[in-house]
């Protein structure tokens, strides 16, 4: 969710192994709009990468200030938590979230021994925030994870 300055928001998931932009947004000549949630779904390779983050007025996205509202972001790799910045009021103008795709044949939720992939938490994100489970298929047929 941005705040009241979504103009200033921008991302990108960067492969840390060849520096290659996956994705980035907002799309090109348009900005994001002000106290808006948005989201996405990428299918990567095994490998190491960074979800970064920019706040072109170097306030970060969240405030005491009113003025400036509080944005929050929250990242997800096959449905557990990979990164987040909620009411964070730090001032920043870059930060980064570095995570690994590892190879798997399956991968449903957090680390808990699949003893609570039923519970009431996991069933309300995959209802509200639709997060897909498991496995993805590349464009080359090989197998990638869901972020």
């Amino acid at each position: 969710i941005t705040d009241n300055y979504g103009y200033e928001t921008k991302w990108k998931i960067i492969n840390t192994q060849n520096n290659v932009v996956i994705d980035e947004g907002p799309p090109p000549n348009s900005n994001y709009a002000d106290k808006t949630p948005y989201s996405g779904r990428w299918c990567l390779s095994p490998g190491q990468y960074k979800f970064e983050i920019t706040d072109s007025g170097k306030d970060g996205i969240c405030s005491s200030n009113a003025s400036i509202g509080c944005g929050r972001l929250m990242l997800f790799l096959n449905g557990a938590d990979a990164g987040s910045l909620i009411n964070d009021q730090s001032d920043w103008k870059t930060k980064a979230f570095p995570f690994t795709v590892a190879f798997s044949p399956r991968i449903d939720m957090p680390n808990d021994n699949n003893s609570n992939k039923n519970s009431p938490w996991c069933n309300k994100v995959r209802s509200v925030m639709q997060v897909p489970q498991g496995t993805c298929a590349l464009a080359n047929g090989r197998r990638g994870h869901r972020v």
